[in-house]
C-alpha cells in the first residue's frame, strides 16, 4: 500500500484528482488565454504562452486545484465521498500541537468493516486527502 504522508502535495493532489474524484488530465481550450495569446502577438510580444491549458477533466485548471493545501478544494475530496457512500468523521486535537484526524468508512452494513481510510496530519486538508486515498486503495482491494 502507498504511503500518502511521503508525497509533496502536488503528488497528493494528483493522486487524490485521479483515484478519488476520477479526473484524466486534459488539455483544454481556453478562450481567456486565446485573448492573451492573440494580444501578445498584436504587439510583438515574445510569449511562450498556449491558448490551451491542463486541466481535471476539463473542469479545473491543474494548478488552481490543490486538496492538500486549501480546505475549499479538500471539501470538494469529502463531497465526493460523500456522494460514494462514505460516511466521514474529522477531529481535532490540541495535547502538544495541532493535530487532525479523518476517518472515511463505508456506510453499509455488509461492508467489512476494514473497509475505510484513516489519516492523522497537522494539516486538516491533507488528513482528508490521506484518509480518501486510502479508503479508495482499500475498495479496490476488495473489487
Amino acid at each position: 500500500m502507498t504511503d500518502y504522508s511521503k508525497m509533496t502535495n502536488d503528488e497528493l493532489n494528483v493522486a487524490v484528482a485521479e483515484k478519488v474524484m476520477g479526473w484524466k488530465q486534459e488539455m483544454t481550450f481556453d478562450r481567456d488565454l486565446r485573448r492573451q495569446v492573440l494580444h501578445e502577438m498584436k504587439y510583438g510580444i515574445a510569449s511562450d504562452l498556449s491558448e490551451y491549458r491542463k486541466t481535471w477533466s476539463g473542469k479545473v485548471p491543474i494548478e488552481y486545484w490543490e486538496p492538500a493545501k486549501y480546505i475549499e478544494d479538500a471539501w470538494q475530496v469529502v463531497e465526493k465521498m460523500i456522494s460514494n457512500k462514505y460516511a466521514y468523521e474529522l477531529s481535532h486535537e490540541c495535547y502538544y500541537g495541532e493535530l487532525h484526524w479523518c476517518l472515511f468508512r463505508k456506510e453499509l452494513p455488509d461492508i467489512p468493516d476494514d473497509y475505510f481510510g484513516s489519516a492523522q496530519n497537522d494539516n486538516v486538508c491533507r488528513a482528508i486527502c490521506e484518509a480518501a486515498l486510502m479508503a479508495m486503495d482499500k475498495r479496490h482491494d476488495h473489487n
